[in-house]
C-alpha cells in the first residue's frame, strides 16, 4: 500500500524532536512469541513532542511539515530551486494562515491526555503485556530513548510516541503512533535493540468536506474548533483497539492481509488491503499499510 501526498518518504526524513523513522522497514512489525513474555514487567513511555496541531503541504509527491520539530521534517530545501522554495513558502503561509483559527479552538484541549489514556486502555487489554505505570517524555529523540532504556529496571521498554496533524487540503485530521518496543538496558555494539516496531495510523475526516482548505479550516474551527476535538477524541480512541490489535498480529494475519486478490480500498489518501469496513458506514474502514490505518469521517 502506498500513502498518497508522498508521507512515505516524508516520514523517512523526519528531523529535529520528531518520530525518528529512520530504518523503520528493516524493524519487526510484528512481537515474536518468544518476546511476550517480560517477567520483570515493560516500562512504558508516552511522548507527544507538539504543542500545537501540526500542519502539512503538498508540492508534488512531496509533503513536508514545518512546525520546528514536527513529525514530517523539512524535505531537503537546500537541493530545491528558487522557483520550488518560493512555492514552498507560499504554501507554508496559506496552510499556517488556515489552521490559526483551529489552532486557537484547541487552546487547552487536553491532547497528551488523550494519547494517555488510550495508550493505558490498549496495552492493559493483554494480560501478558504486563505494562509497569506509565511515563511521560516532550522528547522523542533517538539519544532520549537510549538513556530511558537504559536506566530501566524492567525486561522490555514499550515507547509510544504521538504525532497529529492535518492534511494538506484541511479535510483531515491525522493521528499516528509510532509504537517500539525495544530490549531494557544499556545498548550492546551490533546488538539491535527493536524487537517490534509498528507505525498505526488513526485519522478522521470531515464527512461533508471540500475542495478547498480554507473552508475544511473553518468547518475544523467552528464554535471554538468544536468538530476538531471531536475529531482528535474520536481518532485517540481508536487507538484503545489499535495498539492491542497491533501487538497480537502474527504472520497468518499479515499472509492475509497481502494475499494476491485481496480486496483493496481507499480511504483518505490511503490505498491499500481491506481489512474490515463498517457496513453502516462505508467511510469507515481498517487498511493494511505495513501497519494499520484507521479511517473514520466525522461530521
Amino acid at each position: 500500500m502506498r500513502m498518497l501526498l508522498g508521507l512515505g518518504l516524508a516520514l523517512s526524513l523526519a528531523a529535529g524532536g520528531a518520530i525518528h523513522a529512520a530504518a523503520a522497514d528493516k524493524d519487526p512489525i510484528l512481537l515474536a512469541e518468544k518476546d511476550r513474555g517480560a517477567p520483570a514487567g515493560r516500562a512504558v513511555r508516552v511522548t507527544l513532542a507538539q504543542r500545537e496541531i501540526a500542519t502539512t503541504i503538498d508540492l508534488g509527491r512531496i509533503a513536508a511539515n514545518y512546525n520546528g520539530g514536527g513529525l514530517l521534517g523539512a524535505i531537503l530545501i537546500s537541493a530545491m530551486d528558487d522557483r520550488a522554495k518560493k512555492m514552498q513558502r507560499s504554501a507554508i503561509d496559506k496552510a499556517e494562515s488556515n489552521a490559526s483559527p483551529i489552532r486557537q479552538g484547541l487552546g487547552g484541549f487536553d491532547v497528551e491526555g488523550l494519547a494517555l489514556a488510550a495508550t493505558r486502555a490498549g496495552l492493559g487489554k493483554h494480560d501478558w503485556f504486563q505494562g509497569l505505570p506509565i511515563a511521560t517524555a516532550h522528547d522523542a529523540a533517538p539519544e532520549e530513548r537510549a538513556s530511558y532504556a537504559a536506566a530501566s529496571s524492567a525486561s522490555q521498554v514499550t515507547f509510544v510516541d504521538y504525532w497529529y496533524g492535518l492534511s494538506p487540503d484541511f479535510s483531515q485530521i491525522r493521528v499516528l503512533a509510532d509504537i517500539r518496543i525495544e530490549r531494557a538496558g544499556k545498548r550492546k555494539t551490533g546488538v539491535d535493540p527493536v524487537l517490534f516496531r509498528q507505525r498505526v495510523w488513526s485519522v478522521v475526516q470531515l464527512r461533508a468536506r471540500s475542495y478547498d482548505a480554507r473552508a475544511n479550516a473553518t468547518l475544523w474551527s467552528e464554535e471554538n474548533g468544536k468538530r476538531a476535538r471531536a475529531g482528535l477524541t474520536a481518532a485517540f480512541a481508536r487507538f484503545e483497539d489499535l495498539i492491542p490489535r497491533a501487538l497480537a498480529l502474527g504472520q497468518q494475519d499479515v499472509a492475509a492481509y497481502t494475499a494476491k486478490g485481496r480486496e483493496k480500498a481507499f480511504g483518505a489518501d490511503f490505498y491499500g488491503p481491506l481489512i474490515a469496513r463498517d457496513p453502516a458506514n462505508r467511510e469507515s474502514l481498517l487498511l493494511w499499510s505495513n501497519g494499520l490505518v484507521q479511517v473514520q469521517p466525522v461530521s
